[in-house]
């Protein structure tokens, strides 16, 4: 054979093994992170912030609502309980999932300033809470960040369930 030959082979076999190597990561969780900024210059500078590690069974805004998933219906529970359009509580989370942040610093000191703004429940039952400050920043399994995307999410949740409570 030639060497061009066999060389153009060692691409082609190198290529087709990062290609199957990507698509079993994006099947198994994603990829990393660096790797989606790296290709989404746009927001350079700036994080994602994913709170949905798994499926989301229900979402509890302290002193508001619940939102929950029973089998393949939302409802709503607050005053009253009643059912959601399925399918417009399946693209908020489809949306909100993810939300572009500006990470920041807290100290150990300001975090007793953190009240939850909402508790999630996902379908392996933990629960985790995101919390935000008088300043507008949120912190989520301990990273703590401002994020606009999130303000605007958290009040179409307020809307979709019919809730107009202020936090």
């Amino acid at each position: 054979m030639k060497t061009s030959l066999i060389l153009k082979l060692n691409f082609l076999i190198v290529g087709l093994v990062l290609v199957l190597l990507a698509i079993h990561k994006l099947n198994t969780g994603g990829l990393p992170s660096s790797f989606a900024e790296f290709f989404n210059p746009m927001h350079i500078g700036s994080a994602k912030i994913s709170w949905c590690e798994t499926r989301v069974k229900s979402v509890i805004k302290p002193e508001g609502f619940q939102l929950e998933q029973e089998g393949m219906k939302w409802f709503a529970m607050g005053e009253d309980r009643r059912e959601l359009d399925f399918i417009a509580v399946e693209k908020w989370f489809g949306r909100n999932c993810s939300v572009r942040a500006e990470i920041t610093q807290v100290d150990g000191a300001t975090l007793a300033n953190f009240k939850p703004v909402i508790f999630v429940k996902f379908i392996d039952e933990k629960v985790e809470a995101l919390g935000r400050n008088e300043g507008g920043t949120y912190i989520w399994q301990g990273k703590a960040f401002k994020s606009a995307e999130l303000d605007q999410a958290l009040t179409e949740l307020g809307q979709l369930v019919g809730f107009s409570g202020q936090d």
